[in-house]
């Protein structure tokens, strides 16, 4: 196993983690928000015959190995959890005591 290979699989799960993390929540901001709801077709249209076919095709071509792909994945999501817990820590507060 090449370790362009190996590495490759890492980055390419976590790209496509990432185009799928933004497909999600901008339908969640449509959904809850009642906004731009010109753009949920072209949103649904994306997101999920093609993304997942993208998908499919990266799983079924064996261009990267299973274990790459996983890490990636697992990886994005770690980074994703960790931004928004300090997000959220991070919003300064209203409570000032002198």
């Amino acid at each position: 196993m090449c370790i362009l290979t190996f590495s490759g699989g890492i980055l390419t799960a976590a790209a496509w983690l990432a185009v799928n993390f933004f497909f999600t929540r901008n339908l969640l901001e449509i959904a809850i928000l009642k906004r731009h709801k010109a753009k949920l077709l072209l949103l649904l249209l994306i997101k999920f015959p093609v993304l997942y076919l993208v998908g499919f095709f990266i799983l079924t071509s064996k261009a990267f190995p299973i274990s790459s792909l996983l890490i990636g994945m697992s990886l994005m999501l770690v980074v994703l959890g960790a931004c928004g817990i300090w997000l959220k820590r991070s919003k300064p507060s209203t409570n000032y005591q002198i």
